[in-house]
Parts: structure tokens; sequence; C-alpha cells
């Protein structure tokens, strides 16, 4: 199960309840944001960003499913650019991670 980063942390713990209920083998944290909050330049431009400008949000993520549901395995995909930041983010409760797209570009933001 892919987990938007944009919910209201009481839609996170509902989506957790419902993947333990239904036995799924975890979840991952996060897809991209509709957020343009921390951006160092405006834009209107439509999609969803990664890298940088999801780090703090998909890392709130991760702290609150583990935090509501410890026996869910989490991988995490968002904002995560280098050792450092996997390593904050697997102190949390994740289990393994991608930093593929945060790590090659730097982005907007």
């Amino acid at each position: 199960m892919k987990i938007a980063p944009d919910l209201a942390d009481d839609d996170l713990r509902a989506i957790a309840d419902l993947c333990l209920a239904q036995k799924v083998a975890g979840m991952i944290a996060t897809n991209t944001t509709l957020s343009r909050h921390g951006l160092r330049q405006s834009t209107t431009e439509p999609g969803g960003l990664s890298g940088q400008p999801l780090k703090a949000r998909a890392t709130a993520v991760i702290r609150l499913l583990h935090r509501h549901a410890p026996q869910l395995p989490i991988i995490g995909v968002g904002g995560i650019a280098s050792a450092a930041d996997a390593w904050e983010k697997s102190l949390l409760g994740l289990v393994c991670c991608n930093s593929t797209p945060a790590g090659s570009t730097k982005g907007p933001g």
C-alpha cells in the first residue's frame, strides 16, 4: 500500500488499521506531494513533488505510522537523498528505502 503524504494524520491511521485488518504485507511511505510548502521559489506547475520538498512530511508520516502500527513494515521512498536521511528514517521505523529520485535530482525545492 503506497501512501500519499498529503493525507490527514487521522486518515493515515485509518489506512494503517485497514492494512493490519487485511493483513497487508507493508506500507510504502510516501508518494509525491502536491504541496508547494517550503519551496524556495513559487511555482504553479501541476503534479507531485518528491525529494527535498517532501522530506519533512515523509519523515513525519513514517514516525506516525510506526507509532500507530509498529508491526507493519514501512518502506521509505520520499525525501531520502543521503545515508543520513535513510538513517534518520530507520530510527523511526523504516525497514528499507529507495533514495534514487531524491539523490539524483535536486528539483525545484
